[in-house]
């Protein structure tokens, strides 16, 4: 990572000193230039200590604040009216499960009803239960739908 930043600033730098000259862009080799540099780069925290003193200490404060900050309540609660869900069943809350499956439903899968538990989605909460071993037979049930909440929120850790 620390070669890559050092290659883009250095490029960067290289390219900006040509164009206040007045030089073509197209005539610069910048691998040329920058590759002897980059083995000479002393690391970041030697070379810039009170800019890596601070860009860790912002980390730090990162960190510490997703660390203290409640993602339960960030997260909307899955959950629907029936205890089972089956294909053709409408609730108001299929969006937001239409949502969470967006990964494995298909473009067309959006233009169809919001709130219907449609063929698509189906197919979708199939694939998500074969990825989670669980049984892959497209209904929601208890178990699926306390999978989903726990996936969820491990994710969000």
């Amino acid at each position: 990572m620390r070669l890559f930043l050092f290659t883009a600033i250095t490029t960067l730098l290289i390219w900006g000193s040509a164009y206040a000259q007045g030089q073509s862009l197209s005539n610069i080799k910048v691998l040329d230039d920058v590759e002897p540099a980059v083995g000479s780069a002393p690391p970041i925290e030697t070379a810039y200590p009170d800019l890596y003193k601070a860009l860790n200490d912002k980390l730090g404060n990162i960190n510490q604040e997703l660390t203290n900050y409640d993602l339960s309540s960030a997260i909307p609660q899955l959950s629907f009216q029936k205890s089972v869900i089956k294909e053709g069943d409408l609730d108001p809350n299929m969006p937001l499960l239409r949502a969470r499956m967006s990964e494995f439903l298909p473009t067309e899968a959006f233009d169809t009803d919001p709130y219907l538990y449609d063929q698509f989605l189906s197919e979708a909460v199939k694939a998500y239960q074969i990825k989670h071993a669980l049984k892959s037979d497209g209904i929601i049930g208890p178990q699926t739908l306390a999978f989903m909440k726990r996936s969820l929120l491990d994710k969000k850790k």
